[in-house]
Parts: C-alpha cells; structure tokens; sequence
C-alpha cells in the first residue's frame, strides 16, 4: 500500500487510488503516513489533530476513523497495513511508499549529487520527486498539524525547484529551466531565488529584455505589496544582465550552454525572429489532468465511441451531478500517451454555483502560461492571445480538456487551428453549434452501474447482502451518479448504518437533499450552477413545475400555471430542456429527474410567496380537470361539455381534442 499526500490524500494498492472519506480522517491517515512504520500515541494524535483544545470526544472519533481507515484496507487487499498496539497507532509501510517522504528523500539525494558535481543525476532526481506532486500537498485534508505541514511541504517544493533550475542550467537547459520556471514563478511572484533563476535562464537563450521586465515587474510588486526594495544579489543581476555580462560562469557548474537557433513565432502583433522565447514556450510540456477517480464504472460503451472518434474536437453533455466530467478525465487519461506534447486542463467555472465562468482572455492567459509564455508576454486582446494560442499549438500532439462549458461561445476561441490537437469538453448544454464536432449526451446511470457504482465505495461486503435497500437507494438517488457518490461516501463514513437506515433517511423528500451532501460535494449545489443561469421566466416555470407530482409535463400543464400563453410555455421548456434542467418525452411531453424537482419546489417554497404558488396549482388542476371533463365529453359523445365553466378560466390553453382517439 502506497500514501499519497502531495495532493489529494488517497491510498492506492496496486494501482487502485481510494479516497479517504472525511477531511479529519484524511487528516489522520496522513498524520500516521508522515510517521511510515513509527506509532503515533493516540495522546500525540489528539494534540496533532485538535492541538490544545480537543473535544471530550476525541479518543472516540479517532477509534472511529481508523475502523474506517482499517475497513478500506481490507477491501483493498491490505489488512495488515493498520497496527494497532498499546504505543498508539501506525501504519506498517516504508517510508518510500509516502509519497511526501520519498520527494524528501529524492531532494536530499539530489542536493548530495549536486555538491558533488553529479548536475545530471541531480536534475533527473529532482525532476522525479517534483513529478510527485499532483496539487497542494494534504489538499483535502483537515486538522490542527495540517497547515504547518503543508507549508513545510510547499516550501520544500519551491526549493526542488530552485534546485532542478540549478542542475538545469548546469548541464546546458536554460530553456527548459525557462519553460518550467514560468509558471512556478507566475504562482510564487515573491520567491526571489526563483526569480533569480528564470532571469538567467531567460537571458541564457537570448531573452534579455523578458528577463529584465521579469526584475522590474518583480520590484513593482514588491514595493507595492510588502514596501521593499529587491535583494542585493538579483539586484546585482540585473546590473550584470544589463551591461551583457552574463556568462555561464554566473551558473552553478561547469555545463555547457549552446548557443539557440533563430526560430520565427508570431506574438499576435506581428512576425519577427524570437529565438530564447520560442524555445522556452515550446519546450514546455504541461501534464495537467485532474486525477481519474478511483471508483469509475460502467460507461464502456460511451469510453469506446470517444476513444474511437476521430474528430478534433469532442464533446460530452447532460444534466448536472451526471459525471461528465468523471468521464471525461477517465477519457484524457487513456488517451494521454497519444499526446506526448503535453495535456491541457482548464476549469471554465460554467457549472459552479460560486464563481463567475471565466473570460476569453482570463482562459487564454491560463492556457498560454501552461505552455510557457511569460505572464508579461501574454497579450491583452482576446484576438491576440488567440492568435498566439493557435500558434503554440500548431504542429504539437497536445490533448486538452475544457471542463465545465457554459455554451459553445465560450469555447470557439480555445479551439485550435490544426487536427494535431484533440479537445475533449464538458457541458451542461449539447455544443452543436461547433463545426465537424463529435457530441455524446450522457445519462443517469443503468441500474447495474448504480449497483456497481455503489459497490466501488463502499465495498461489496456491506451491499451485497441488502440488495432491496441497496434499491430503494438508488431510486432515491435517481441513478443520478453525484447523488450515488454522496450517497456512498455517506454510508463508508458511518459503519453503524445499514442500506436500509439509509433508504429510511433518503425516504423523507423534503430532507433528502440534505442527506445528498457530504465534505465538498452536495447535490443541491450541482443544481444551483445551473438554476442560477436561467433567465426570470424560466426559473419561475422550473420552480412552478416542481409543485407538481406528476410523471410527464405538457405545455398546456406549464402554460396554466405561468399564466401565460402556450407558445411562451413551450419556449420555455425548450430552454430548460438546452440546460438539461427538464428531459424531452414521446408525444411533446417533458419530465423532470426526481431530485431535480425536489430542487425546484424547494425553490418555489423559497421563491414564491405562498399565494402565488396556490394559485399556479389552482391554474393548474382545473387545467387537468376541465381537460380530463373534454375527454368524457367525447367518449361519450356528447352534445356538449358536462360544464363549461370547469374548461378553465379565460385564456387557458386546453388540449385540442378533435376525436375520440385524441381523447
């Protein structure tokens, strides 16, 4: 069993990564990870997971956590890992297989290879610890020992860095250096010795003026942020780099630097030769994808029809907590050893309940520092930045993923200008506007997947043995996989619940959505992105339509209950229907996902004033009733309707009911 810390905290045995439920627990397992093979005394973790002030249970909620920690172990495979003895706790593993540990060791090793001259084993070392890294370290985790051992990490990351710049411009890389530097700096601007390092290297491969603008942006920011001034040796660097005297004597080792070939980029504004800056942009090879969820199953069928497509640009939609993205990343990873350029990630915020989506030229920038071009040559016009975008891409195998589409308008300027590039994008709306794409709508899971699904969480023992709770739970949740994840991680946490007390919390409608919600993921918030970009008129009809228990909608039904007439309703719908907020039935009939209404009368109960939301069901049962009395009225074959007046008040749209069949 390997700890995996630099990141977010996991196990992984035999390559399956499995997410530790609950921050506090993640927070302890990589406690007992950062002591591999020591015991940790239960007193030494009560003061490192609540320092001095820790509850009266507290010894509890530890023996709590590490039944937890010991259960997913013994479904892994690694019963034995766990050790519980009268010192305390600890985990039976070597200090290798922490991942924390191990990027300790290779920086250790790596700074030994150094002072002994060895540049080249040094840079490949450091290299392989800072490949580690997949995110801040202890991400997700939660505990009073967790923010100091995060920064302790962060800080040993930034000095890998500073250290693979050494080692790199020892052996003749400053363009590497350069491209990899970039955009460590862009997130670390007030690290000088980082600076210091991209300066040479910039000026290095001829890029003088970037590396002096990289100084002065550095001193504006510094004076403006902390009322300093630079320090005496990037200072006396910049003096040197300005009477052009840097040589490779300036670099730590006796490596040799060639001398750049002129190659021609075009910058937006024009073309000119650029040598340093289009080495340093081209040598960058980002490695960007999310980590690929551990607990993926089912979806064969949709895998192999985007793997197998042929189009540059493909594109993958549905209703929110669906698992586009969940998809999608699976997808990337497959097919990431087809794009040895690099692989892209870009979040475009379409779907977050919180955060505005993210500008053309705010996704331009991210996208163009990921390749390495300097925050200071990144253009300010989107048509620009575009421009420099295709370029970069031009000829390169770079496989990128735009996550969390808000409409195809969004996405057409990060397309590229040449097939060498494929990209995979997540939407909540069908992007069929995007030429020669390929499109997948994706669904509610089958229910051998939601069975499956719910298995990979909480482990076959505890579900195979209750298969008529583990089916309420389901129906409950929907098929919905966000609803099914939540609804899993929920009961792993509680190792005193059944499927059936499951089923039992799940059963109640106006608290299920609470029960749908653990640490950062709630399926109410999923709802929420989508509901929030509605325009008035159809939010008010979304929530409307959640006063309704019924199985199917009509335009009509929608009509009566807005008040308005029939072809607004139906225009409504269609744009529910684009958000995927409402789903498209036989015979122009249109059904709301179980949860999905949940949302939407909890709306109209927040919303609507309580007179309006009785009168909407009023409109809306003497539409059914006065319907239903035309329908008698035909098959009986009546001379005339039994009472008019129940054919609704004025201005009601009823189904037009020519004949009996209609009828």
């Amino acid at each position: 069993m390997k700890a995996a810390l630099l990141g977010h905290v996991a196990m992984v045995v035999n390559g399956t990564r499995r997410t530790v439920p609950r921050a506090q627990t993640r927070g302890m397992f990589a406690l007992l990870g950062l002591n591999a093979d020591r015991a940790v005394s239960r007193n030494a973790m009560v003061e490192a997971v609540w320092g001095d002030t820790p509850p009266t249970t507290a010894r509890a909620q530890i023996n709590s956590a590490m039944s937890v920690l010991r259960r997913q172990l013994i479904e892994l495979g690694s019963p034995d890992v766990l050790v519980a003895d009268r010192f305390g706790y600890r985990l039976s593993i070597a200090t290798a297989a922490v991942d924390a540990l191990e990027f300790d060791e290779l920086l250790r090793q790596s700074r030994a290879d150094a002072a002994a001259g060895r540049y080249d084993l040094a840079y490949e070392r450091v290299r392989t610890g800072l490949a580690l890294w997949h995110g801040d370290a202890l991400a997700d985790a939660s505990g009073w020992f967790v923010d100091g051992t995060r920064a302790r990490l962060a800080d040993s990351r930034l000095a890998g860095w500073e250290l693979l710049a050494d080692a790199g411009l020892a052996v003749g890389r400053p363009a590497e250096v350069a491209a990899e530097l970039a955009p460590v700096v862009t997130a670390n601007p007030l690290r000088e010795q980082l600076r210091i390092r991209l300066m040479v290297a910039l000026t290095l491969v001829g890029c003088r003026v970037e590396a002096l603008q990289s100084y002065r942006g550095y001193r504006r920011q510094l004076a403006e942020s902390e009322g300093l001034d630079p320090g005496p040796e990037i200072s006396r660097l910049e003096a040197t780099i300005l009477r052009g005297e840097l040589v490779q004597a300036a670099v730590p080792g006796k490596g040799h630097v060639g001398k750049p070939a002129a190659v021609a980029v075009h910058d937006g504004t024009g073309t000119r030769p650029t040598r340093a800056r289009a080495l340093t942009e081209s040598a960058a090879t980002p490695r960007q994808l999310p980590a690929a969820t551990p607990t993926f199953v089912g979806r064969e069928r949709e895998l192999a029809l985007l793997a197998a497509g042929q189009a540059p640009v493909r594109t993958v939609h549905g209703p929110p907590g669906v698992g586009k993205s969940t998809l999608v990343v699976r997808l990337a990873h497959l097919l990431a050893g087809q794009y040895p350029d690099g692989q892209l990630y870009l979040d475009l915020r379409g779907s977050s309940p919180r955060l505005a989506p993210l500008t053309p030229i705010e996704m331009l920038g991210r996208l163009l520092r990921a390749l390495g071009v300097p925050d200071a040559r990144v253009p300010a016009e989107v048509a620009e930045a575009a421009a420099m975008y295709r370029s970069l891409l031009a000829g390169r195998r770079i496989l990128v993923m735009l996550d969390n589409a808000v409409d195809a308008a969004q996405v057409r300027d990060l397309l590229p200008g040449t097939p060498d590039t494929t990209v995979l994008i997540t939407s909540r709306r069908a992007l069929t506007t995007l030429d020669g794409a390929q499109h997948l709508a994706l669904d509610v899971l089958p229910g051998q997947e939601a069975v499956a699904l719910l298995e990979s969480v909480v482990g076959v023992q505890r579900i195979g043995t209750q298969p008529a709770a583990v089916g309420d739970v389901i129906a409950r949740c929907g098929r919905l996989p966000l609803a099914l994840r939540i609804a899993g991680a929920r009961l792993a946490a509680r190792p005193d619940w059944t499927a059936a007390d499951l089923a039992r919390r799940l059963a109640d409608e106006w608290h299920r959505l609470d029960e749908l919600g653990t640490d950062d993921l709630a399926v109410r918030s999923c709802f929420l992105a989508s509901y929030r970009l509605l325009d008035p008129t159809a939010a008010r009809a979304f929530r409307l339509a959640g006063l309704l228990r019924v199985p199917e909608l009509s335009v009509e039904v929608v009509a009566a209950m807005l008040a308005e007439p029939a072809s607004l309703a139906a225009a409504v719908l269609d744009r529910l229907v684009v958000d995927h907020l409402v789903e498209p039935v036989t015979g122009g009939r249109f059904r709301l996902h179980d949860l999905l209404r949940l949302y939407a009368a909890e709306c109209a109960v927040a919303e609507e004033p309580a007179p309006e939301r009785d009168a909407a069901l009023h409109r809306a049962l003497v539409y059914y009733l006065g319907t239903s009395r035309r329908a008698v009225w035909h098959l009986l074959r009546l001379d005339r309707p039994l009472d008019p007046e129940l054919d609704g008040p004025p201005g009601t749209d009823l189904v037009a009911l020519p004949t009996v069949a209609a009828a």
